[in-house]
């Protein structure tokens, strides 16, 4: 089925996922250092995911490290607790949360194997492209968010949902559903969305800061990005070079959503190609209803939905775009024309 609303989960389905969660909050009783980490370039799936299970462990009296591999985007850093995620490996914390993550190498430069040998794992993600890599996988691809399913795990650990933790878990649910928006939106979205208000998130303020909130060196990169824009068929491309970071005082991390922007009602699927400046080209990926770009991330090793998903190339722009743009025509059965 591809409408969110009526995919249901078999009871068989949610007894197995209730107790994939209790076994994960076995794991997190007798420890006291815990280490949470989430994906590289993390979106407000990934940060909001990360903070809300952050301030319900430390509610059970755990000492608790949150890590990503890049900084929290600047539309994020509203979130409670965003200024403490740290940018380094594993030291001596005695079990680690991998949350919103398909695959560890999705983890970046935090993922180093000897600092994850000898301590228990476990993963809370919704990628259908995890193939379950921990001691213990809260996986379900049917959820909307990883963010429902921290909720559902906050409550098995028996922690009360405070304003604090539903405006992280609310922002994480808000961004993966661009606003209510994707295909992936169940009633239980916006069942949670509500019960997360009466928590205390404030809806209006978190669909602003997620959506609306930028600066001008934000307009000033939009700007340039989008005379970039090409199309062939129902494809569209833009590029971001690092000569235009440095023209509009600005950092990948202004793109926000501007790559949803090359999904129109002429294109299905839009491809925004990423310099970093270190010889590798992030490139992120959406699509309208009905195109799953998900086997396209996955062919270059990356991961995501079906209409959003991303990967990392090697090499120059120029190499990446005529790679990229050549596997996606030919997989996604995109026109030429």
């Amino acid at each position: 089925m591809t409408e969110g609303a009526d995919r249901a989960r078999s009871p068989t389905a949610v007894a197995e996922l209730h107790a994939r969660m209790q076994a994960a909050a076995a794991l997190i009783e007798p420890v006291q250092r815990v280490y949470a980490v989430c994906h590289q370039s993390p979106d407000g799936d990934a940060i909001g995911s990360l903070l809300g299970l952050g301030w319900a462990l430390k509610a059970l009296g755990k000492e608790v490290t949150l890590a990503c591999a890049d900084a929290v985007p600047r539309n994020l850093t509203f979130l409670p607790g965003s200024q403490h995620i740290v940018t380094r490996p594993p030291l001596d914390e005695e079990l680690i949360i991998v949350v919103d993550t398909g695959s560890l190498d999705h983890l970046g430069a935090l993922y180093q194997e000897p600092a994850f040998q000898g301590k228990p794992l476990i993963v809370i993600d919704h990628h259908a492209s995890n193939a379950g890599f921990a001691d213990v996988n809260v996986v379900d691809p049917q959820v909307a968010a990883t963010a429902e399913l921290v909720y559902d795990w906050v409550q098995v650990l028996g922690v009360p949902i405070d304003a604090r933790i539903a405006t992280c878990l609310l922002t994480g649910i808000i961004a993966d559903t661009r606003g209510f928006r994707t295909s992936s939106t169940t009633v239980r979205s916006v069942e949670l969305t509500a019960a997360l208000m009466k928590a205390g998130a404030k809806l209006p303020e978190i669909l602003w800061r997620v959506f609306n909130e930028r600066s001008f060196a934000t307009l000033c990169l939009w700007g340039r990005v989008l005379n970039s824009t090409r199309r062939r068929g129902r494809l569209a491309w833009a590029v971001v070079t690092q000569a235009m970071l440095r023209e509009c005082g600005a950092s990948l991390q202004d793109l926000g959503d501007l790559v949803n922007m090359l999904v129109t009602r002429d294109t299905d699927v839009g491809i925004l190609f990423k310099e970093t400046g270190n010889h590798k080209v992030r490139v992120s990926v959406r699509s309208a209803k009905g195109v799953d770009v998900s086997p396209l991330a996955a062919y270059f090793g990356g991961g995501g939905h079906p209409q959003a998903a991303g990967f990392t190339v090697d090499g120059s722009l120029h190499a990446a775009e005529e790679q990229v743009l050549k596997v996606a025509t030919q997989m996604l059965h995109l026109s030429d024309a």
